[in-house]
Formats: structure tokens, C-alpha cells, sequence
């Protein structure tokens, strides 16, 4: 098989030609057939937003519980390595992460840590090759995983303490394997074997490249970021467009495995702890056997560890648009206000819910076609930005996203749309947390320094906010600040928009930077 560059501009061509005949055919009668259809769809629009839904039964902020979920997580140390625990029913099945803080990294290591961490529970380790060691993953565990998460601190999200995590699952009866593969890869995995490391680089970076479109809005997101701080700037090298062009130009030589090489030695020699979720007595059982001998094999690490320090230099990111192949577009403006700290944060949260019911899911969504919108919030970084994504339109739904903050700032809601918008930020904060999770998740509250008393203040906040401090929080925080506007979308459609937008929107292609 092979792909046909043409082909999207050949089936735009032909759908052209056929609406250009059906045109041809109809009568002036037809078109106003259509054009009445057409207002009459919008009229019917209207009328279903004004439809009085008190009759049906629904959930009020009376039933909403005022305390926060909350997990208790013990701490104990052996030898080295700490050892968190949550005490919960788990079904027989072990949840364990390993995780080790990250040493500090320079701005062009940063991709190489995102692609070692891809890389890593797909190669061989403890003696064992690649295929070995998946038929030992997949004969006793329930999966292996790599990630890296930031932890941006309470006090200060530009203060982060990142971490590099495996996390393995199985079930009780294979407990022993797990330990034994903790310990492997703990070790380090094979970084020699070339032939299998250029076979899965040529894959991952053509699954990158098949997946642009998928990943263009949070492309766009990122990169709007970026700028703004420095754990915006990481999280952009590791998951961003630096990543992406990134592994495609190593796709052209060898020496990535090299980095690779330094990258593993680098973070297998920090500090280390484990989180595990199962229940008391399983717990008790792993103490007995001193957690398979995991401590004594980790305790012989002695390099030198340079803490993380995150001081990156951030540079502007102006509003532009970047070329992809796709009739629609992905677009998000960003803007960082305020965090967890400030009282506003608890107002902006709100404020992003009432951005996609009020306004935006029913004119960039249900009037404007596109697929999706809405406006997101997180507190613990202070990254605010408003987005659309598969839509077809640009400089309309530019103009929506201005409207949107305008009419919040305004006020322009009332108390059942802000009851609506607290129930949907408290099942956001309320959403359940499976077993196995759940000791990862108090370990990321202590981590951070979220405490309890903390977030029992913020969800007050939540609760208590009035309609007039949600419209000055967004008059402040939003309206009156500069946003940064980032599309992908395709020629055609910019060439189309382009005259139309109020804002320059420089174009650029997906690999300049």
C-alpha cells in the first residue's frame, strides 16, 4: 500500500463539484427553501434555550457534602527507599509505584527524559531481552508504565518537585514477580541493544506523526504556555511540539542513544520511594518479607545527585497559526492568572464552567459546528485558556471566546446557571478515585502541600462564591489581560479566514520553531 498525498485535496475537489451541480439545479425557490430552513433552525435553537427544565428532578449544592475525599497515607522508611501507604480494598490486586525525584536537567536534555520515559518498560532489563521481559510483564502483572509528573508546590506553582514513576499492578498471588521487575527495572534497562531501539524509534515517531491532528489542540495549548513558566516550558518539551520534531530528527542517526545512556544514569540515582495501595493485612505481609529484598537492592546506589532547579530561560510565544493537514481547526488562546493561593482561583474554576454552558457549547458548538469547546482552569499552575477544536470556523469563534468573557464579566448569568456551574466544578474535585489509585493521590497532595485544612478552604470558596465575585474575577483575571491565540488548521482554511480575523495570526509550519 501506498498513501496518496492528493487525496484529501482530490475529495475536497469532488465534493465541491458536486455541491456546484446541485447548485446549478436548484431554482431561486429552492435556495430560499433553504435559507428559510436555515432560520428556522436557529429560531428553534433559541427556543429550546429558554425551555423551563424546573419539572425534572436534579442534584442542589444542599446535597453536595462539604468535606473534601480524603486518603490517609502512611510513611515509613526502609533503608533508603520510603515507603508510602494507603490502606484500602483492592480486589486482591497490588498497586505499586516506584518513583525517583528527578536531578536537575538542562533545556536540551528535556526531550531525551520524555523519550526515555516512552522507551522504558519496552526494553529488555535484570539480564533479560525485550521479548523476555514482556512475556514476564504480561505472564504476571496487570501492565508496567513510565510517566513523569511536575508536582507544582501549593505555595508556589513556578516551584516544582518532578518525579520519574513506574507503576506495575498484579495480583496478590504474583506479588513476588512484581517486586522482582521493580527491582530489574530499578536497575536500569538495556540501552545497548541498537536494533530494537531504532526499531521502536521509527515506530514512535511515525504514531507521532499519525496522530498530529489528535494532538493539535494540546499542541496548541502547550505552546501557549510555554512562556509563562517554567513547568509550562518542561511540560511543553516533554509532551509539546519540541518533543515531536525532536524525535523525528532522531530518526536520521544514532547518537540519541548515547543521551540516552547519561539520561538513565542520571535518574536512576535519586532519591527513591514506594507507593503502594492494597489492603492492611496484604500491606503487613509485605513487611514480613521485607518487600522481597526491594530495599537491599536499591540501597547500593551511591552517585551524586544535583537537585532539580527548574530555572529555565522562557521565551515570548506571539499569537500564531501553524499549518497542518486538515479542513478544520484547534484553536486555544491562553493566559496565566492566578493559583491555588488566591481567592479568585476557587471564582476562575467556576468561571470556565459557566464560559462552556452559558456561551460557548452553544454558539461554537451547536451554531458554529466545530466538535468541541470550552474554557479550562487548573489552580495548581494558573494556566486559564479558552478553546475549540474539529471546527470549522475561526475568526466566528475568535470572536465568541471575546463575547464569552465579555458577557461573564458582565454578569450576564444567573443563580441557576452558577448553581449549575459549582456542581460541575465539585463533581470535577468529587470525581471517584478507583483503589488503586488512591495512594498515589494522597502521596500528589502531600507532595505539592496540598493539605486537608487546604482544600477544605477551597472548596468553600467554591461553594460561598457570590455571582458579582465570579464577573469581577473574570473582568480581572481574563477580560483585561493579554491572551495568546495558537491554530492548527489547514491552508485552506487560513487563506479563508484570514482576512477576517481582527488579530495577526502569523503562519507557520508544525516543524519551525
Amino acid at each position: 500500500m501506498k498513501a496518496d498525498p492528493n487525496l484529501e485535496q482530490e475529495e475536497l475537489q469532488e465534493e465541491q463539484k458536486r455541491l456546484e451541480t446541485i447548485r446549478s439545479r436548484m431554482s431561486s425557490k429552492d435556495a430560499e427553501k433553504i435559507v428559510s430552513q436555515a432560520n428556522s433552525l436557529a429560531a428553534f435553537q433559541e427556543a429550546q434555550e429558554n425551555l423551563s427544565l424546573d419539572c425534572l428532578p436534579k442534584v442542589s449544592l444542599n446535597d453536595v457534602p462539604h468535606e473534601p475525599q480524603n486518603f490517609l497515607l502512611k510513611e515509613e522508611q526502609e533503608q533508603t527507599l520510603k515507603i508510602f501507604h494507603t490502606n484500602c480494598f483492592t480486589n486482591h490486586i497490588l498497586y505499586a509505584d516506584l518513583f525517583f525525584d528527578l536531578p536537575h536537567f538542562s533545556e536540551e536534555e528535556l526531550p531525551f527524559l520524555s523519550l526515555y520515559t516512552h522507551l522504558f518498560t519496552e526494553l529488555g532489563c535484570g539480564g533479560r531481552t525485550y521479548e523476555q521481559n514482556l512475556e514476564k510483564i504480561e505472564a504476571y502483572t496487570g501492565g508496567a508504565d513510565a510517566s513523569l509528573s511536575l508536582h507544582p508546590t501549593f505555595a508556589n506553582p513556578d516551584l516544582c518537585k518532578p518525579a520519574f514513576i513506574l507503576r506495575i499492578k498484579a495480583l496478590k498471588r504474583h506479588t513476588k514477580q512484581l517486586f522482582e521487575l521493580l527491582g530489574d527495572f530499578a536497575q536500569g534497562v538495556d540501552l545497548t541493544d541498537e536494533k530494537r531501539l531504532k526499531e521502536w524509534l521509527l515506530q514512535h515517531a511515525t504514531e507521532l506523526q499519525n496522530k498530529v491532528n489528535k494532538n493539535a489542540l494540546n499542541y496548541a495549548v502547550q505552546l501557549g504556555f510555554s512562556s509563562f513558566s517554567s513547568a509550562s516550558f518542561v511540560h511543553n518539551q516533554w509532551h509539546g511540539l519540541p518533543y515531536f520534531n525532536a524525535v523525528q530528527s532522531w530518526t536520521k542517526g544514532t547518537k540519541w542513544i548515547e543521551k540516552l545512556q547519561q539520561i538513565q544514569q542520571k535518574i536512576l540515582t535519586g532519591p527513591l520511594g514506594l507507593i503502594l495501595s492494597c489492603d492492611e493485612t496484604h500491606f503487613k505481609e509485605l513487611q514480613e518479607k521485607h518487600f522481597y529484598g526491594l530495599p537491599d537492592r536499591l540501597a547500593k546506589k551511591t552517585a551524586p545527585f544535583i537537585p532539580w532547579k527548574g530555572n529555565y530561560p522562557l521565551q515570548s510565544i506571539p499569537s500564531q497559526a501553524r499549518l497542518i493537514s486538515s479542513p478544520v481547526a484547534f484553536t486555544a488562546q491562553t493566559l496565566r492568572t492566578c493559583s491555588y493561593t488566591e481567592i479568585d482561583s476557587a471564582r476562575l474554576l467556576i468561571a470556565g464552567e459557566l464560559l462552556d454552558n452559558v456561551i460557548l457549547h452553544t454558539e461554537i458548538r451547536e451554531k458554529g459546528g466545530a466538535y468541541g469547546s470550552g474554557a479550562s482552569y487548573a489552580p495548581s499552575t494558573g494556566n486559564f485558556y479558552i478553546y475549540s477544536y474539529r471546527d470549522p470556523n475561526l475568526s466566528t469563534t475568535l470572536k465568541t471566546f471575546q463575547q464569552a468573557l465579555e458577557q461573564i464579566a458582565a454578569g450576564a448569568f444567573d443563580e441557576e446557571d452558577l448553581e449549575e456551574a459549582k456542581l460541575g466544578v465539585i463533581q470535577m474535585l468529587d470525581t471517584p478515585v478507583s483503589p488503586g489509585n488512591r495512594a498515589l493521590t494522597a502521596y500528589s497532595w502531600l507532595k505539592a502541600g496540598r493539605t486537608l485544612a487546604e482544600r477544605r478552604l477551597f472548596r468553600k470558596a467554591i461553594l460561598e462564591t457570590t455571582p458579582s465575585e465570579v464577573a469581577a474575577a473574570v473582568r480581572h483575571r481574563l477580560l483585561e489581560k493579554p491572551r495568546t491565540t495558537i491554530t492548527f488548521l489547514g491552508q485552506d482554511l487560513y487563506t479563508q479566514e484570514k482576512e477576517k480575523l481582527t488579530i495577526d495570526l502569523p503562519l507557520f509550519s508544525i516543524g519551525d520553531f
